[in-house]
Parts: C-alpha cells; structure tokens; sequence
C-alpha cells in the first residue's frame, strides 16, 4: 500500500516534515479518499473557521487501519458517538492493535496517578479558587464508585 514509490510521490508534494509527518498525510489522505463523500462521515470532515479539518489527527488514524471496508465501519461507529479527537484516536488505536493481534499496554498506578495529576491540573486552570478539600472529597467519592462498579 505505502510503497517506496508512493512515499516519493508524496515527498514530491510534501517536501517539508520528516517522515512521520509523511506518513501522517499519506494516512489521512488515505482515510479522505474512501470516507470525504460517505455521507455518514460528514462529522469528521466538518472544518474550523480557517478551513482546517478539526479532526484531522482521528483522520489519520483512521487511514492507518488501510482497509477501506474497516476504515468506514469505524468512521460510522465513531460519527455516530462523536468522541473527542483524543478518545476517539484511543478508540481507533485499540482497535488496530487487536486487529494486528498486538497486546494492549497495561495500566499501572504510575500511568493513572499522571493522568489524574493531569485532570485535577486542567481542573485547577479553569476553577483555580477551589479549596484543596474539594479534591479529598472528590477523590473519596471516586474511589466508593469504583469500589461498587467493581462488586
């Protein structure tokens, strides 16, 4: 599919970027050419004010699964839920991956405990007044829900 050719004839287009930014729009163009005129898939090819795809990088995601009946079975799936360009390149990522047969990375407390920092960091830009008490109560509430989810 990404032969040595095709790659010359995008560098020719394309000069500037390395080869990841290559093979980032060969993907995406990928996905364009078998999903821009299904109408199921208008969602991830609405643009921003400037003209500018807003999901191009759950585009380019998608173009890397290569195979035009997978790659419009989960445009559908994900036009249908809208997820966010970051959940939905997580979505399409799993999916690859257990199609290639490769083992999901496993979690760990390490992993959780950043994201989490993460979150509570995003949280502390938007609302930076809130009281450090709020987040021992927040944190005391999460882990009772996980701890029924789990029952």
């Amino acid at each position: 599919m990404m032969d040595a050719n095709y790659r010359k004839t995008f560098r020719v287009i394309y000069p500037e970027g390395g080869d990841r930014t290559l093979n980032n729009r060969m993907y995406a163009i990928e996905a364009y050419r078998h999903l821009k005129d299904n109408p199921e898939c208008a969602w991830l090819f609405e643009a921003d004010e400037q003209g500018d795809y807003k999901r191009g990088t759950l585009q380019t995601e998608i173009g890397r699964l290569l195979m035009p009946e997978v790659m419009l079975d989960v445009a559908k799936v994900l036009c249908k839920q809208k997820p966010t360009v970051k959940r939905g390149v997580v979505m399409v990522r799993s999916f690859r991956m257990a199609l290639q047969g490769k083992k999901q990375p496993s979690g760990s407390p390490e992993k959780l405990a950043e994201e989490l920092r993460n979150v509570i960091n995003d949280y502390l830009f938007r609302y930076p007044e809130t009281p450090k008490d709020v987040f021992f109560l927040a944190l005391d509430i999460l882990g009772r829900n996980i701890e029924s989810s789990l029952e």
